[in-house]
């Protein structure tokens, strides 16, 4: 334990309370002329800087996780619905029974699509 200084003399001599506030101690302080210039030290702003910053990355970090994972979804519903035109298109030519290369044209688009759409849902569950 740390030995008393001028903040504990200024509160044995100004207040009576057991747990005083700012204001008791600030008010203590003037009275007795030991009032420093300023109550908040140089140290003191670094570490609450540095709390500030380690906040300010947590939540950016927990912000940029979401927006990532939301992207990956977004793009999967997309691929998803661009599968599906590809699949109504396939079923269209084949009961036309239109050119075989049309057909495995629109097959092979509904398959890259709903490939990327599986991708892109399976990487937005990885996201951490």
């Amino acid at each position: 334990m740390s030995p008393p200084g001028r903040f504990h003399r200024i509160l044995r001599r100004g207040i009576s309370q057991h747990k005083p506030d700012f204001l008791q101690i600030a008010s203590a302080a003037r009275r007795n002329n030991d009032a420093p210039a300023c109550f908040v030290t140089i140290p003191g702003v670094y570490r609450l800087l540095q709390a500030l910053l380690s906040a300010l990355r947590a939540a950016l970090f927990a912000f940029w996780r979401a927006a990532r994972q939301l992207w990956h979804e977004v793009i999967g519903v997309f691929f998803g619905l661009f599968a599906l035109l590809g699949a109504v298109s396939a079923w269209r030519h084949w009961q036309r029974g239109s050119e075989l290369y049309v057909l495995a044209v629109s097959l092979a688009f509904f398959l890259v699509m709903a490939g990327f759409a599986v991708a892109s849902f399976r990487s937005a569950r990885r996201v951490r």
